[in-house]
């Protein structure tokens, strides 16, 4: 079984404020394979995978590139399926 953490504790992974993490998910830039549903209540769940992935983003990022351009980038290696966990 896959290790899921939730978006603030990936964003304490990657050493950057929650809810830039949460921008970049409410915006579409990244879309994490995981997701549990609580009753009406989504969360999202990222993988240690994912969390490196985003580790490359945030390096593309910090070098000067757009963040919609770096996530375009990573866009190829992305997962199109979301599995989702009823609670």
């Amino acid at each position: 079984m896959k290790t899921l953490y939730s978006p603030t504790a990936a964003a304490r992974l990657l050493n950057i404020n929650p809810a830039r993490l949460q921008r970049w998910l409410n915006y579409g830039h990244f879309r994490p394979e995981y997701r549990a549903m609580l009753g009406d209540v989504e969360a999202r769940l990222l993988t240690i995978d994912e969390i490196e992935l985003l580790k490359s983003v945030m390096d593309l990022i910090n070098n000067g590139m757009p963040v919609q351009k770096a996530f375009a980038e990573i866009n190829s290696q992305e997962l199109e399926s979301t599995i989702i966990i009823e609670l």
